[in-house]
């Protein structure tokens, strides 16, 4: 069985009128937290921008479907909520690992932009590369490693992007 890794979701709200009063996840009322506490990973709640006029709710997620409600006492010409996204860049480990002879990589991107997905055996050599090109964030990316003309041994797999990088380790067994 595979399981999603929780991570960090940000949802943005843009209004015209007046700030929201409270946000709702999933029916529990998240608490008003300060904007540099709520950019932490793992800070959980919501905050406000009144200059820009943006409402941030902040979360764990684990895969599943969530509902986020935002509830103004005052009357508001719009609101424009924007699509949930990824707040942290994240490589999670090769799935299977032990692998023979494919494995999957899963991803998610702080920032859209160039991307590469890089294989390196044991002594630093670049065998392959799996991804380099635009991608976008908010989405959880996937991609599969075919190994049959490698052997057996220790690679590692080096995501890069938007300067950041992860380096996961994984081994080939024939």
């Amino acid at each position: 069985m595979y399981t999603v890794p929780q991570r960090d979701w940000l949802t943005e709200v843009n209004w015209t009128r007046a700030a929201p009063d409270s946000v709702v996840l999933d029916g529990d009322q998240l608490l008003v937290i300060a904007m540099d506490s709520l950019m932490e990973v793992g800070g959980r709640g919501w905050s406000f921008d009144s200059a820009a006029k943006k409402c941030y709710a902040k979360f764990q997620d684990n895969g599943d479907a969530h509902s986020v409600t935002f509830y103004f006492s005052q009357g508001t010409s719009s609101i424009i909520p924007e699509i949930k996204t990824p707040f942290q860049f994240h490589l999670e480990q090769n799935y299977p690992n032990p692998f023979n002879p494919a494995t999957t990589f899963g991803f998610t991107l702080q920032v859209s932009g160039l991307t590469t997905l890089k294989i390196y055996d044991v002594i630093g050599r670049e065998v392959a590369t799996l991804i380099n090109e635009n991608l976008e964030a908010g989405v959880y990316h996937q991609k599969q490693f075919e190994a049959e003309q490698f052997s057996s041994g220790v690679y590692f797999a080096k995501l890069t992007s938007g300067g950041n990088s992860r380096l996961r380790k994984m081994v080939l067994m024939k």
